[in-house]
């Protein structure tokens, strides 16, 4: 192996953003974003991320719109963030999709719409976003935008479960303890609960 040295990575990174490659001009602003080698600073992170952007890497988009979305440097702007979730969306970034689900979930600049987040959470779990499968079995659960299915919601959360989800395991748990959509089962609940804490 070869040790840790963020002052040589950004060497590397750095070079290879001056030759035009958008990984670098992205690296180059994640270690500026978290400071490691070199001194924080969002607004030289955002300069990065923009130049990478520009370039069509969809990291980068996504970095821009979750610099946006916590207010990292710029003005806090849902709208501004949701414009650059897009974009990386655009590319197939699933995180960015998931991102904007949350959005529309959420009401944060834009009208919530619990019907606009499932569409984007589904568009997420096309990619096999788990936790995009999550948050359409809580849709269904709670039953907001859909007609409540505690059924449903238990079938989301078992799918988000094969790929180690430990909130749709906390989910799964509390049907069986509650008898939700299920027998009431205090074994199966706790056997669930103490999944979801391994």
């Amino acid at each position: 192996g070869v040790e840790q040295n963020y002052g040589k990575a950004k060497e590397w990174f750095e070079k290879a953003a001056e030759h035009g490659n958008k990984e670098g001009m992205f690296c180059m602003g994640m270690l500026y974003e978290s400071g490691d080698g070199v001194e924080q600073s969002y607004s030289e992170a955002k300069k990065w991320y923009e130049q990478a952007a520009e370039n069509g890497d969809e990291d980068a988009m996504f970095a821009i719109g979750y610099l946006y979305e916590a207010g990292n440097g710029v003005e806090q702007s849902y709208s501004r963030s949701k414009e650059w979730y897009e974009k990386a969306a655009e590319h197939d970034h699933t995180t960015a999709m998931l991102r904007i689900g949350n959005l529309y979930k959420n009401g944060n600049g834009v009208e919530q719409s619990y019907s606009k987040a499932k569409e984007w959470f589904e568009k997420a779990v096309e990619h096999g976003d788990e936790e995009a499968m999550f948050q359409i079995g809580f849709l269904y659960e709670k039953g907001n935008g859909v007609e409540q299915s505690y059924n449903k919601a238990k079938e989301w959360y078992e799918k988000a479960v094969e790929h180690d989800h430990a909130m749709a395991m906390l989910r799964i748990g509390y049907l069986y303890k509650n008898g939700d959509g299920v027998e009431q089962n205090y074994g199966k609940a706790k056997e669930w609960f103490e999944k979801a804490a391994e």
